[in-house]
């Protein structure tokens, strides 16, 4: 449950802080909520997940 969690909450700090949405005109929600100005460009690749699924467990 501990990796599940971890998990969840990586993902919603990608998808909210890092992943620019077309319908917020290639800004974050992070951005949009705060006010932030956006971002010139991505400065260095973004990787979110680079563990195996097998079935239900993380390897």
């Amino acid at each position: 449950m501990r990796q599940l969690d971890r998990f969840c909450g990586d993902f919603l700090a990608f998808y909210n802080g890092h992943r620019p949405h077309a319908s917020y005109g290639g800004r974050t929600p992070d951005e949009v909520f705060f006010g932030r100005p956006k971002k010139l460009g991505c400065t260095e690749r973004i990787t979110f997940f680079e563990g195996r699924l097998r079935w239900w467990r993380f390897t």
